[in-house]
């Protein structure tokens, strides 16, 4: 919503640490590290590791978050997002995706990226998209391949309030493969 767009900051979506965030996702997609900061000195930690659980993080209780790093896009680089919610505007989540990925110049995936929302205790990379589609072609049978794994392996959806996690968990493969070109 225009409230929270004009108040809300990546701190913020980082600190609260929440599942359904809509930026903690695109984060964890674009490699970001969160530099905190307290009285013994500055220390760096990469989003993967700063997000530990639900609403809960590796933040020390004397510590802030001074800044977020977001390495330079790489050139060549696609960048997707998607969010699934009930209505344009002031929706929280049923699913968020992110994904960032190059490709080489005979169509292989050299490097990729993924995150999402809403689909576990806290925001997830997408380690298993990854490891299947790192090293060979966006064709449509090696990506709805990844998609079908990804949703069984890298999320853990739960049922409630705003969806259910049989629901969450087919959309997702689905948002997958809608953002890598295969459907």
């Amino acid at each position: 919503a225009v409230q929270i767009q004009n108040r809300a900051t990546l701190g913020g979506n980082l600190g609260t640490a929440s599942p359904a965030a809509d930026l903690n996702p695109v984060l964890l997609a674009l490699g970001a590290r969160v530099r905190l900061a307290s009285v013994r000195g500055l220390r760096e930690v990469a989003v993967d590791d700063f997000l530990t659980g639900y609403r809960s993080t590796a933040r020390l209780h004397d510590e802030l978050i001074e800044s977020v790093f977001v390495p330079e896009r790489a050139p060549g680089e696609a960048r997707r997002f998607r969010k699934v919610g009930t209505r344009r505007a002031q929706s929280i989540a049923k699913l968020v995706v992110a994904l960032a990925w190059s490709v080489d110049e005979r169509g292989n995936v050299v490097a990729l990226r993924g995150g999402a929302g809403s689909m576990a205790e806290r925001s997830v990379r997408l380690v298993e998209l990854e490891k299947r589609l790192v090293g060979g072609p966006l064709d449509h049978a090696r990506v709805r391949a990844a998609a079908a794994a990804s949703a069984a392996i890298d999320v853990r959806p739960r049922d409630d309030v705003r969806s259910t996690a049989r629901y969450r968990r087919v959309v997702f493969g689905r948002v997958l493969e809608e953002l890598l070109g295969a459907r």
